[in-house]
């Protein structure tokens, strides 16, 4: 419910907030309008003229700013593509060996795409190995800029953007250094360099006019571009843009002209400007009209249909007022929001109290079988002590025994996992090989598969490097997995281990032969308790051996998951970073022996799971 605010605190300190009413409004409106008739008249006339030439000025330097832009976007294309192959090991080869085929297959054909005319392909000592000329052009066959220009151009940068002036007319160049693909930063040895050209043609030309809304026009020479230019009366705007050469200095100028015709529209609107006045005065009395209507009216009306149709989000624009009506608004916000909150918490309180039940329900079912052995084998031994032979006793006290074990290992799996959900589960991390411990968990089944008539398989890579893990915690992992793959496939079948490792991760895959898991329960069965649907009635067991298993991967900085095998049966797959998890904090490492490589850990928060989800690489 909504409670109600206190006033606020009284006394020189005090301050409360300072509203706007809404009769102030009208009368500050009402004073304004005489104002603004009585100034239109004068400001009128001289507030056109300074628009006039702001307008002018401002259309000038945007049309320049376009021109340039349409210019720099016509060449990015053309850069990207000189950026792109030269970091392309292939070309690196081509450099090396000169393949003419391959030339004509990669530059010659492909250039066309970006709008190119001609492509060079230099050597170390800028001497050209090949040119790509796809329109036959014989002016294009030699490299069209002076060598030793180049040479020395190339020299001081070899990344580069300029114009040159040809007998065909303006050739735009790129340039770029040829560098394997790893090489980001261009450091490494330059093998050559990649030249490419763009022929300024009429047509080109003429589409560059039509990009910027004008008219362009070409104009070879080294004379500085002449300044830019507007006519008021005609409104024609010129602007020049400089071309440079591979020396900087401009080697063409392009020349746009475009129209501005609101110039003399603009004109004629000063003549009429005295109807324009008397227009003025009847749309403020209009606005005052809409305004008491938009202020009062439209406010009230809000807040009503709001409260009716219990949205919140109809009060956006009014809650922005400062006024009572701004406030009325805001208050009721307030209430909606307290409601959400009760409603929220006690939808919490629900989740968590069918949660804390659900929880009890399973662990007193887990806990109840085992001690009802427990006490059950006691008193047939109680009752026989005394006469029973001792083959009855001893078979007493292994169920004794055998069901105290699984009381313990569900105790201990519970205390695992709330170690690993508080963050207190101590780890000791040493470079281990994987396979070693991949080895003896299968030894440890060993005896267990052979009896059911299982056949236990070890696939790993010729060479694995080594991990950063802590084998006690990760040979736990193994024997779930053998425990689970043994427990769900038939006899005669095979559980296979593959071991692999690449780019600083090791991938451990466990493969049964059973009855798959249900689609719908892949990622399911990693939770507390829970199992899959079709193997609960022969698998028995308490539901918390993989969801410790996905608790000790994430704090490795691994992830854990499922997939159906297309051939019958189930894959469970863990990866985890060959150097360990990252560590988060300078508080999370307790001591760093180096002398024997191992890093004692104590997790503290959870591990963030692999950012690539669970699809298999």
């Amino acid at each position: 419910m909504l409670e109600a605010q206190p006033p606020p605190p009284s006394g020189a300190g005090a301050k409360r907030p300072r509203l706007i009413s809404v009769q102030f409004r009208i009368t500050l409106m009402l004073a304004v309008t005489a104002a603004a008739f009585i100034c239109l008249l004068m400001l009128i006339q001289g507030g056109w003229g300074r628009q006039v030439d702001l307008l002018l000025h401002d259309r000038v330097e945007e049309t320049d700013r376009v021109l340039r832009r349409v210019i720099a976007l016509r060449a990015n294309g053309a850069r990207l593509h000189a950026d792109d192959y030269t970091r392309w090991d292939d070309l690196v080869n081509f450099a090396r060996e000169r393949n003419p085929h391959w030339g004509d297959v990669y530059i010659t054909q492909s250039i066309t795409t970006f709008s190119l005319d001609f492509a060079w392909v230099l050597d170390e000592q800028f001497n050209v190995i090949f040119t790509a000329n796809p329109g036959n052009d014989p002016s294009g066959a030699p490299l069209l800029v002076p060598a030793p220009a180049l040479a020395a151009a190339l020299r001081a940068a070899p990344i580069r953007h300029f114009f040159v002036r040809t007998p065909r007319g303006l050739l735009e160049i790129w340039t770029s250094p040829i560098q394997p693909s790893d090489d980001f930063e261009r450091k490494t040895r330059i093998h050559g360099y990649y030249v490419i050209g763009r022929l300024w043609t009429p047509a080109r030309i003429a589409d560059l006019g039509r990009d910027g809304n004008g008219r362009a026009r070409l104009v070879l020479g080294e004379t500085p571009p002449p300044p830019s230019t507007v006519s008021a009366h005609t409104g024609m705007i010129s602007v020049a843009v400089p071309l440079p050469g591979i020396d900087g200095s401009p080697v063409a100028t392009v020349l746009f002209e475009t129209t501005l015709p609101m110039v003399s529209q603009v004109y004629d609107t000063l003549r009429i400007s005295a109807l324009l006045n008397f227009a003025g005065v009847l749309v403020i009395i209009l606005a005052i009209g809409w305004a008491l209507s938009h202020w009062v009216s439209h406010p009230i009306a809000t807040i009503t249909e709001a409260l009716h149709q219990q949205n919140p989000t109809l009060l956006a624009s009014s809650a922005q007022r400062q006024d009572e009506l701004g406030r009325l608004a805001r208050l009721v916000e307030e209430f909606f929001v307290q409601r959400e909150r009760l409603i929220e918490a006690r939808e919490a309180a629900t989740q968590a109290t069918a949660a804390k039940s659900q929880f009890l329900a399973n662990i007193s079912h887990e806990l109840r079988t085992p001690m009802h052995g427990i006490l059950s084998y006691s008193r047939f031994g109680l009752k026989g002590a005394m006469s029973a032979p001792r083959e009855q006793l001893l078979d007493d006290f292994k169920n004794i025994e055998s069901c105290g074990t699984s009381l313990l290992s569900l105790l201990d799996d519970l205390l695992d996992l709330a170690k690993f959900e508080a963050g207190r589960m101590r780890l000791e991390f040493a470079p281990t090989a994987l396979e070693e411990i991949v080895a003896d968990a299968v030894d440890e089944f060993a005896s267990a598969y052979h009896e059911k008539g299982l056949r236990a398989e070890i696939c790993a890579e010729n060479t694995l490097e080594p991990a950063v893990v802590d084998r006690r915690r990760i040979l736990q992992v193994m024997r779930n997995l053998l425990s689970n793959a043994g427990k769900f496939s038939a006899a005669g079948g095979i559980v296979r281990v593959r071991i692999a490792t690449s780019a600083g991760r090791a991938r451990v895959v466990v493969e049964d032969s059973g009855t798959g898991i249900p689609a719908s329960e892949v990622e399911l069965i990693f939770e507390n308790f829970e199992q899959a649907s079709n193997a609960k009635a022969q698998s028995g067991g308490t539901g918390l051996g993989l969801a410790i298993c996905r608790e000790i991967l994430e704090a490795h900085g691994g992830r854990i998951w499922a997939e159906n095998r297309p051939e019958g049966g189930a894959s469970i797959i863990f990866e985890l970073p060959l150097e360990g998890p990252p560590v988060a904090d300078e508080q999370d490492v307790l001591q760093t022996n180096r002398g024997h490589e191992q890093i004692s850990l104590i997790t503290r928060s959870r591990a963030t799971p692999d950012p690539e989800g669970r699809t298999a690489a």
